[in-house]
């Protein structure tokens, strides 16, 4: 970590400032060539802090972001993220979500919800052990966000999610995950269908 606890307080509240204000800002490793991942990391827990004491969010989930390698190679991020989800973030099934007002540039993919029934810890969970933590599972339509300008993104920069519509649960954990389908309609009439068979990434086991 190279930078500063003041530095991260005053890059969380930019970010934070910049989603607010629907104002995208230069890349953090333009402005602060130095930092690090561990810096981004710090850097999104005080912006997440904003979010929570600033505007009353509860925080419900956690998101891992950029699990394949399509994906990784598309931004040129070559490991996961790690994030936060609220409940200001969450809209339930055919939710119609404005965007003016509410997002800068945002882009949408179909992801696989996990709702968990017990806690995964440490660093060695197989699948089995993912599968027996899982109450059910969801598809979800995410809308992600950036606050940097032109979408040039690192982990560095904490590009952050900023919607999620989450469909019915389903509750047979032996379905081929692969293939579960975010399949919602958008507030144009366009239509989106989104299989997750290259995007998703944590239980390789269950591949066809």
């Amino acid at each position: 970590m190279s930078r500063t606890s003041a530095d991260h307080e005053t890059l969380g509240r930019a970010l934070y400032d910049a989603m607010r204000t629907e104002t995208a800002i230069k890349p953090l490793r333009e402005t602060h060539p130095s930092i690090t991942i561990e810096d981004a990391y710090q850097i999104s827990r005080i912006m997440l802090s904003h979010r929570t004491v600033n505007d009353g969010e509860i925080v419900v989930g956690k998101k891992i972001g950029v699990t394949s390698a399509a994906v990784q190679e598309m931004l040129g991020v070559f490991q996961p993220d790690f994030g936060f989800l609220t409940d200001a973030m969450a809209y339930g099934n055919n939710a119609e979500i404005p965007i003016a007002g509410n997002m800068i540039s945002p882009r949408a993919e179909g992801e696989i919800a996990f709702r968990l029934k017990s806690t995964l810890t440490g660093t060695d969970n197989t699948e089995a052990d993912v599968l027996a933590a899982t109450k059910s599972i969801m598809p979800c339509f995410e809308i992600v966000d950036s606050r940097i300008e032109n979408w040039q993104i690192a982990i560095q920069d904490t590009v952050g999610i900023t919607r999620l519509v989450i469909g019915p649960q389903i509750f047979d954990h032996l379905v081929r995950m692969q293939h579960v389908a975010a399949d919602l309609a958008t507030e144009v009439g366009a239509h989106v269908r989104a299989l997750q068979a290259a995007a998703f990434g944590v239980l390789p086991g269950l591949a066809p």
